[in-house]
């Protein structure tokens, strides 16, 4: 049993170095402003690249990686004060590829409220998101659920730009399978903060960037057309 044992761990520890090491890239994703950015049927379709780091665990060993992720993303304003977003991502995870869908909802929440001498606002929101994802290469497949729910709010530093900020709980599960053997993994840690500003270039685009802090860290870019 314990040689069994200890084979079922190498076995582990080989797949996930050869799943890590490589590239180490997986999970990361770009969340935006925690509320509506477009208006009652409105459109708007926007690009955004990414590039984090979060801790998993699994089967008693701890990893880190850093993530990188590709995404098209579509709003679509449901009401004034809601925002549906549908996402569709290419992964990578090591040397595998793979393919990821999410879809959110975003809401507005009670006044602005005015700031400093009443020449800026913030606007409060909450957003709530679940994405599902696969990769696979040569023998080694790995699929993941995450469920998001953050809350934060936006700060109107003139009608060009703005920074927005959140609190979030990121739930991350997922299973690796190795040879046909299944390891579960879960993220390290659930909750974080994130921000990030934007600028925009007219009417109909923006650019913007965004930090992650606590249970993941980095840097994401996105772009976005309104229609």
């Amino acid at each position: 049993m314990i040689d069994h044992l200890n084979g079922r761990r190498w076995l582990l520890l080989a797949g996930l170095l050869a799943l890590f090491l490589p590239n180490q890239e997986v999970w990361a994703q770009q969340y935006g402003q925690p509320l509506p950015t477009v208006n009652k049927d409105q459109l708007a379709v926007g690009v955004a690249l990414a590039n984090f780091n979060r801790k998993i665990r699994i089967s008693g060993f701890q990893l880190s990686s850093d993530n990188t992720r590709e995404t098209v993303f579509v709003d679509w304003g449901y009401q004034e004060n809601a925002m549906f977003r549908g996402e569709f991502s290419t992964v990578d995870l090591g040397s595998s590829r793979g393919s990821e869908f999410a879809f959110s909802y975003r809401r507005s929440i009670g006044e602005p409220t005015e700031v400093g001498d009443g020449d800026m606002t913030i606007k409060k929101g909450f957003l709530a998101g679940i994405r599902k994802g696969e990769v696979s290469d040569q023998g080694i497949e790995a699929d993941f659920l995450q469920i998001d729910l953050a809350a934060g709010g936006v700060i109107d530093i003139d009608e060009n730009k703005y920074v927005y900020f959140a609190a979030i709980f990121s739930k991350l599960d997922g299973t690796i399978t190795v040879a046909g053997t299944d390891f579960d993994f879960e993220g390290d840690s659930s909750l974080g903060i994130y921000g990030g500003g934007t600028f925009k270039l007219d009417k109909s685009l923006l650019i913007g960037a965004e930090m992650h802090f606590l249970f993941g860290s980095g840097f994401g870019l996105f772009g976005r057309l309104t229609f």
